[in-house]
């Protein structure tokens, strides 16, 4: 296995000792960036106009879309988002604008083209001035057919290698300037098949990466999913994305020559903590789609083990460590040579955790239950179908045999009743049709959620802690991304008050991030004897 050796660099302690500031090392600083119209992209371009007035230009690669328009359309619609509404406000409209303007160009193309569907002027244009890359677009679709997710996370990931690869040759002409960081964003999960405590490595795959993209790639759709399935199981994984993922970082770390590469791993990607605000949220997933159907009083039973544990980390962290992760190869980038030149030595492969398990703060699933009771029972959204009430169940035959009697079966038999001539007015079928979806919506989330919900993984970041070494205190405090300083069932009450205000859209979302309603003693030895 391929062990990160980031603290092994002489170069890194040694710069490090000057105790350089972030702000030096995005000063005139020109970045790439996938997946910026994403939940993390948008936090991370907020973050970084808002903290480095001094940046050189964020080019951003965007893809055409039927829902949201062309690239520049996209471009508009992303700065239209809440998430840079405090930025707007502090600003003002038109300083705001201008500071979008000046720092931000979107670039039309798409990871799953060849040379990214970039258009050779502009890509030759990146490739003379780019000094870093941050690589977020993927699929997060659980259930993507792996052929398109090979395509998107796998290839789409070694194309824009290459394209970092173009820019590390023209650094190395003297007077240009040096390509210092190509910061991969993957997922704790890669390793979903290790237990008890995961290190930040990469663990052995047990089979050739390289042929498995090859050989799917150019199969028929029919046999990918037979196929596709036949791997996940012999090989441990629980859906394409983590199976993709995987391929990803063995791939790149395997070819990236001298590139600096970053790899981070975040776990399950919560609400911000602080930053933009509290709460902002702009996606249903993960843990997240859990607590929002529950709250709407459509999830009712989840198969899961009550004492599992669930490894959430706020996105305003994430981006954080994004941002120390580029901080920290720039720090260990061996020294130039002496015409000036960067030097051809490649770095050392850095890898990173971004969770909370690893410094013992994640939640188990019955503590997520209690904390989400507590707020929805207090603030029951208007949109709710039902009261909170949520039974967790370890067994799949006892979750299957309760949900199709007590969901399925009466919401299919309404449905079909309500259909009925002379039976179902128009407002009883809309009834129906309502209650059908919810039950198949409760299903479907608990079907995502069952491999996260059985486990007791602990991400350790023993480089994780590292990230931070040579920050003054000032940077410590705007880059902060330690959930061992903070209270993570306070932080999963605001992750409900943003779901409430942000997803469901509803004025009565009230931010008692301390509240949580006790149990009774009633409660409590229900709990105890039936879950």
């Amino acid at each position: 296995c391929i062990r990160d050796r980031s603290t092994q660099s002489t170069w890194g302690a040694a710069v490090a000792d000057f105790g350089a500031k972030m702000d030096a090392t995005f000063e005139g600083r020109h970045i790439l960036i996938t997946g910026a119209t994403g939940f993390v992209g948008k936090v991370m371009v907020e973050k970084m106009l808002r903290e480095f007035p001094n940046l050189g230009k964020l080019y951003l690669l965007t893809r055409a879309s039927r829902r949201h328009g062309d690239p520049q359309a996209r471009l508009v619609k992303l700065f239209e988002s809440p998430c840079f509404s405090v930025l707007r406000k502090n600003l003002g409209d038109e300083r705001f604008k201008t500071l979008v303007a000046a720092k931000v160009e979107v670039v039309p193309g798409d990871v799953c083209e060849d040379n990214l569907g970039i258009p050779q002027d502009i890509l030759d244009k990146l490739v003379n001035v780019l000094n870093c890359i941050i690589h977020g677009a993927a699929t997060l679709n659980f259930t993507t057919r792996l052929d398109i997710a090979i395509n998107l996370n796998v290839l789409g990931s070694l194309r824009l290698l290459s394209l970092a690869r173009k820019c590390c040759a023209r650094a190395a002409q003297p007077g240009n300037p040096g390509f210092e960081s190509f910061v991969h964003i993957s997922t704790c999960y890669v390793n979903w098949k290790q237990t008890d405590n995961v290190k930040e490595e990469l663990y052995p795959l047990g089979f050739d990466p390289q042929y498995v993209c090859e050989s799917v790639v150019d199969m028929e759709p029919y046999k990918v999913e037979i196929v596709s399935q036949r791997l996940m199981a012999k090989f441990g994984y629980p859906n394409t994305y983590t199976f993709t993922k995987s391929m990803t970082e063995h791939l790149l770390a395997h070819q990236r020559g001298n590139i600096p590469l970053v790899i981070l791993r975040p776990a399950i990607i919560g609400c911000s903590h602080s930053e933009p605000m509290p709460g902002w949220v702009d996606t249903i997933s993960a843990a997240g789609s859990v607590m929002y159907f529950a709250g709407l009083g459509i999830l009712k039973e989840h198969l899961a083990e009550g004492d599992a544990t669930l490894d959430v980390i706020p996105v305003d962290f994430v981006v954080n460590d994004i941002l120390k992760c580029v901080h920290k190869m720039r720090m260990s980038l061996p020294p130039p040579n002496k015409d000036g030149t960067p030097s051809a030595e490649a770095p050392p492969l850095q890898i990173y955790h971004s969770g909370s398990s690893g410094c013992s703060k994640a939640v188990s699933i019955r503590q997520l239950r209690r904390l989400c009771r507590g707020y929805w029972r207090r603030h029951k959204p208007q949109k709710a179908l039902d009261d909170f009430q949520v039974m967790l169940i370890p067994s799949p035959l006892v979750y299957t045999a309760r949900f199709w009697a007590l969901r399925d079966l009466p919401s299919w038999l309404f449905l079909r009743v309500a259909e009925l001539p002379l039976v179902g007015s128009p407002e009883t079928k809309k009834k129906a049709e309502k209650l059908r979806s919810a039950v198949m919506y409760a299903k479907r989330v608990t079907a995502l959620m069952r491999p996260f919900c059985f486990s007791h993984w602990k991400f350790l970041q023993d480089n994780k802690v590292r990230l931070s070494e040579g920050l003054d205190e000032r940077d410590r405090r705007r880059f902060e991304s330690d959930m061992a300083k903070f209270d993570t069932r306070t932080y999963m009450l605001i992750f409900a008050y943003g779901l409430h205000k942000f997803m469901m859209k509803e004025s009565e979302a009230v931010a008692e991030h301390e509240a949580s309603a006790p149990l009774s003693a009633g409660e409590q030895q229900f709990m105890k004897a039936n879950l």
